[in-house]
């Protein structure tokens, strides 16, 4: 996703990058399930690492959504994105 984000220089290349925006939004819902089945240790864990990369998910995404013309191509995509990290951040 870091490679996906840092590619993003135009709406050209927003509108490219939204099926890889889009698994890794699948990816999360896939880590989310099997979130579910982890111990109470184990989700303790996993809201530890989300919170400890999630201030650089966050620096990326802003980028993005900074340069001209590009929010309103992927702004739905990165907001569904967050949506999905702040939920495994509460795992």
């Amino acid at each position: 996703m870091k490679a996906t984000l840092q590619g993003v220089r135009d709406a050209a290349s927003a509108k490219a990058a939204l099926p890889q925006l889009e698994k890794g939004a699948a990816e999360f819902d896939k880590i989310r399930e099997l979130s579910a089945k982890l111990p109470g240790d184990g989700k303790s864990a996993l809201a530890s690492f989300v919170a400890t990369v999630r201030p650089t998910l966050d620096e990326l995404f802003n980028k993005v959504l900074a340069i001209p013309d590009v929010d309103a191509v992927a702004k739905p995509a990165i907001d569904a994105l967050r949506a999905k990290i702040n939920a495994l951040g509460k795992a």
